[in-house]
Order: structure tokens, then C-alpha cells, then sequence
């Protein structure tokens, strides 16, 4: 991700919102207009929705404030420039986005149910994953995923 012609500059990977810019992770690129780039398109748009609107709700009752918006191509500026500026990046593999699903109470309570549920089934949230490495969690985690499909 050092360079535009890296082969990625279409797939956001830092958490930044701001207007035109294709790396964004939210796009405004106009009033009315926004976009979530970091979802896939087999996402579960109940699910995500629902994402949205707990976090979207846990914002407005903690009064958070978004901070500015990126403004300039995060590509353009380079993986060392974003990472002077700390800004955070979205998770970049399947056990990324799982640690972050169980460490995160707000996500976890708008899903209801289904993602502890899911976890839990995985092994991810029963306790039985400490001091295992995370090749290995999820391999396993892939492994039953792709047998159960």
C-alpha cells in the first residue's frame, strides 16, 4: 500500500470518512450520498444494518465526534504518512475481524444473539482459543465454516 499502482487502491484499508476519494472507507462524496466501502457484497444487510444503527446510536448518546474528514487520497499519501497521522486501520484478515467482533459490546448487543451465537459455535468466544495462535483459530474457524456450507 505504499503506492497508487499497488493493485488495492479501490479496497479501503484505513478508518477514514471524508468526500471523493475512492480509498475512503466512507464515502460523502455529496450531500445525501454516502457509501460504506469496507463491506463485501455477500455481506447480511439485516445484520449490517444493524451494525449501523447500534453504532450509529451509541455515537449520538456517547456525543462522539467523528473528527475531521480525510480530505486528501490515502494512497497518494502513502501507508507511513496515514500512519504518522494515526489513523486506524480496518482489519486486514478474518481473525482481525473476529477479535474485533468479540472485543466490541456495542456491535455485539445490536446483532442480538447471532454473534455470540456464532462465536461461541467457533470456539472464538467460549474461552477455549486462549494460548492458541490465530493461524490456527482460524483455520479451524474456516474449516467447520466451509464443512457446515
Amino acid at each position: 500500500m505504499t503506492d497508487p499502482r499497488s493493485g488495492f487502491t479501490w479496497t479501503p484499508v484505513f478508518i477514514t470518512y471524508g468526500d471523493k476519494h475512492s480509498p475512503q472507507m466512507i464515502r460523502t462524496p455529496e450531500p445525501g450520498h454516502v457509501e460504506d466501502r469496507s463491506v463485501s457484497s455477500a455481506f447480511n444487510p439485516y445484520l449490517t444494518f444493524a451494525a449501523y444503527l447500534g453504532a450509529g446510536l451509541d455515537g449520538i448518546r456517547r456525543q462522539l465526534d467523528p473528527g475531521e474528514p480525510n480530505r486528501e487520497n490515502a494512497y497518494a499519501l502513502g501507508f507511513d504518512e496515514m500512519v504518522r497521522r494515526n489513523v486506524q486501520l480496518l482489519p486486514q484478515d478474518l481473525t482481525e475481524v473476529l477479535d474485533e467482533l468479540e472485543s466490541d459490546a456495542v456491535i455485539r448487543a445490536s446483532l442480538g444473539p447471532i454473534a455470540d451465537e456464532r462465536l461461541a459455535q467457533h470456539g472464538f468466544a467460549d474461552g477455549r482459543w486462549l494460548g492458541v495462535g490465530r493461524e490456527r483459530r482460524v483455520s479451524v474457524y474456516c474449516g467447520r465454516r466451509l464443512a457446515s456450507s
